[in-house]
């Protein structure tokens, strides 16, 4: 019985809870969406935008932490299909305005933006240092929205309207990196950098079947973030 109470109190001593919030900036990575089942792609070119991070993790060992991590990072869409604001081509065989004539073209807008849900695993690199590398990474789940709206040029008819709004959810991943600056006691300050993928998300396109072309968008949601966040220990950590 002494060796089981022993035990149990160095158990307590070894964890600790704390909470987290972390704000910076990300840039969901230029990609192409491809329509299904075939047909071309559409490169969608972002811009970088704030993105926001809380926080609720505990230390299990001294070298070694798990979270909960719920993520936003909103966006707005810099251009459709390569084309910069202005532009009128055949090749490659679609081009997106957002006017549908061709004197008045524009770059297509719209924005996005990426609810995340993860869980997270971290390793302490020198916990007792008053600066703590850190590595590891999560799997959980991101929320997608994709809208934007416009007319496309070299389709049959020509222009057609263009337009895409819908949500998906899907498996995600990334990695993490940074540093920990143990300002206090029990306050932290972390410098973190996260590299976010996961499944292909798919989105709809309500209005672009009319020339002939299957209605469903796929791509990979690829994004990157650096962040500063400030992190505080509930009790003394391990």
């Amino acid at each position: 019985m002494v060796a089981l109470c022993a035990a149990s109190g160095a158990a307590a001593q070894d964890t600790g809870w704390y909470g987290a919030i972390d704000l910076g900036a990300h840039h969901m990575n230029d990609g192409d969406y491809g329509f299904f089942p075939s047909g071309p792609t559409i490169d969608f070119g972002t811009n970088w935008n704030l993105v926001g991070f809380a926080r609720l993790g505990v230390w299990v060992a001294p070298h070694i932490r798990f979270e909960f991590e719920g993520g936003y990072r909103p966006g707005g869409i810099a251009f459709v299909g390569g084309e910069k604001a202005g532009a009128i081509t055949t090749a490659p065989p679609l081009s997106f305005c957002n006017s549908g004539t061709a004197t008045a073209c524009g770059n297509p807008g719209g924005t996005y933006r990426s609810f995340t849900g993860m869980a997270n695993v971290l390793f302490d690199v020198l916990p007792e240092s008053p600066f703590d590398p850190f590595l590891g990474g999560g799997m959980g789940a991101n929320s997608v929205r994709l809208s934007t709206a416009g007319a496309v040029f070299g389709g049959t008819p020509s222009p057609a309207p263009f337009i895409v709004g819908s949500t998906d959810t899907v498996f995600a991943y990334q990695g993490i990196a940074g540093v920990a600056w143990h300002a206090a006691d029990r306050l932290y300050v972390d410098l973190t950098y996260r590299y976010l993928s996961g499944s292909r998300v798919t989105v709809t396109n309500t209005s672009l079947d009319v020339i002939q072309i299957p209605p469903v968008l796929g791509g990979r949601y690829n994004d990157q973030s650096i962040t500063l966040g400030v992190r505080y220990a509930f009790s003394a950590p391990p």
